[in-house]
């Protein structure tokens, strides 16, 4: 028998996997989790950010049996299951190897739960060794990732995690800071939560607009990791698609200028007329023709991914000090 294909035995004690939670009242809401794991020390791993995670959002944990290996996903009938338990969970947990690639049975699995996850406020979160992905970058995971979340309206986070913690004692994650978890503050207003521990500030959105859908992926893991939350359009038209449908969300639009359908200086007249509370930064190696998009800030191309964020940074202060 192929043991690989076995499923746990054994239900989990979420008071021995989440110690913190033992001491806390009992009136605390909880959350439903899912986590999937590559081997034990990925395990490890997200079950310690879960921890931390549940800790810093005060609330308790459901977790029932709803630990999975990525393997096992490659089973039919698994898959089906664990994709019942992620339509029902609050936050879905992805813990992988800094050196991971993406297992078909992965890919299934997103395609199977995420189309249906559009009336559910599901945050996916990838948990991944930061040393290891140094060495062995695990983008293409991560984008991959974060492409079918955006697409089937869920919620992204990537956290990376240090190997080993101060006192040598196994793995830990990094501080975490509420803010850039997505759909966590306003899931626990809606069910009458207090927030004790969740920052009530949203992160960050900005636009990214691009023909090149390779450099709008380079452009947004750059912003993802300076803390910024990213959307992505390929060319104008579904730049006012994409802004329509999150006008409320969107702090900037950084655009290419020329594109096909709509050209970015274009659609930065389109914006200071339909939304000029939101500052647009072009990136081109040309100026702009559109006479309604003069004086707009250029970054020129090819930049440097500092001089981006830089220039992203600036922005945003100059439009909160206004």
């Amino acid at each position: 028998m192929n043991t690989a294909l076995q499923l746990p035995p054994a239900p989990v004690d979420p008071v021995a996997l989440f110690p913190l939670l033992s001491a806390r009242p009992a009136a605390l809401p909880h959350a439903r989790v899912v986590l999937l794991y590559e081997t034990f020390a990925t395990a490890v791993r997200g079950k310690a950010f879960c921890d931390q995670l549940l800790h810093e959002l005060g609330v308790l944990c459901d977790f029932d049996e709803a630990l999975w290996r990525t393997d096992l996903l490659a089973v039919p009938a698994v898959r089906q299951e664990v994709a019942r338990a992620a339509l029902k969970a609050d936050f879905v947990v992805l813990s992988l190897r800094g050196d991971a690639e993406l297992p078909g049975g992965i890919e299934h699995w997103c395609a199977q739960w995420m189309p249906q996850a559009r009336d559910r406020d599901i945050t996916f979160i990838v948990v991944f060794d930061a040393a290891t992905a140094q060495r062995f970058p695990m983008e293409n995971v991560r984008s991959h990732l974060r492409k079918a979340a955006f697409a089937a309206g869920v919620h992204f986070f990537a956290h990376a995690v240090l190997p080993a913690s101060p006192d040598g004692h196994g793995s830990r994650a990094d501080h975490l800071e509420m803010e850039e978890l997505p759909g966590i503050a306003h899931r626990l207003a809606r069910r009458g939560h207090p927030q004790p521990c969740v920052s009530r500030r949203r992160p960050t959105t900005i636009l990214i607009v691009d023909d090149y859908p390779v450099l709008c992926d380079v452009v947004a893991r750059q912003l993802d990791d300076a803390g910024y939350r990213t959307l992505q359009a390929h060319d104008g038209v579904e730049a006012q698609r994409v802004m329509e449908a999150n006008a409320a969300d969107i702090d900037l639009v950084l655009t290419d200028i020329e594109m096909p359908r709509m050209r970015g200086d274009d659609l930065a007249v389109w914006l200071r007329r339909e939304h000029p509370a939101t500052p647009v930064l072009l990136m081109s190696g040309v100026r702009p023709r559109s006479p309604g998009a003069q004086g707009l800030p250029l970054l020129e191309k090819p930049f440097r991914m500092e001089g981006l964020v830089s220039a992203v940074q600036e922005i945003i202060g100059q439009a909160a000090a206004a």
